[in-house]
């Protein structure tokens, strides 16, 4: 396993990030499911 920087602008991981933000929205309560937008994870004081 190789753990490093994420890339946010590699489509692999928008696909992934959309896939799972979708995932855990369709699997919780309403308002219960929180994570950043790309925007957010792109912020100079987040690490992804």
């Amino acid at each position: 396993m190789q753990i490093r920087i994420g890339d946010t602008f590699d489509p692999r991981v928008v696909a992934l990030l959309d896939h799972h933000v979708a995932a855990a929205r369709a699997q919780t309560a309403p308002g219960s499911a929180h994570a950043l937008d790309l925007a957010g994870l792109r912020a100079s004081d987040v690490a992804f």
